[in-house]
């Protein structure tokens, strides 16, 4: 029985591409103390699996750069030149992810 078995062949929908997210300057409110002004910034690119990847993990992600309080509300975008298209589902995130496929980097706002 041969049980070599390379990562591609266990996950056939394994596909990682890299991730860029933009946090527009906000303020933050948080539970507890003063609010506080957030410049804007991109934070540090990461490599994701585009088919294990929501929104809910992208959130945390960008919260380890940013803070907010429990009452603010986050809201993803997709980066396009004309037009601004909030991303509110699993599908949609993933959809971003696929027609951006050729380009291998994927361009969130926040």
């Amino acid at each position: 029985m041969d049980f070599s078995n390379n990562s591609e062949e266990a996950r056939p929908n394994h596909r990682d591409m890299n991730l860029v997210v933009r946090v527009q300057s906000f303020f933050s409110f948080p539970d507890e103390g003063p609010r506080a002004w957030w410049q804007g910034k991109t934070v540090p690119t990461q490599t994701v699996d585009i088919h294990n990847y929501g929104p809910l993990q992208l959130v945390d992600f960008i919260g380890g750069y940013c803070m907010w309080g429990s009452k603010q509300r986050i809201t993803l975008w997709c980066d396009l030149d004309s037009v601004s298209i909030e991303i509110t589902s699993d599908e949609q995130l993933l959809e971003w992810f696929q027609l951006n496929l050729d380009k291998g980097v994927v361009r969130i706002n926040v």
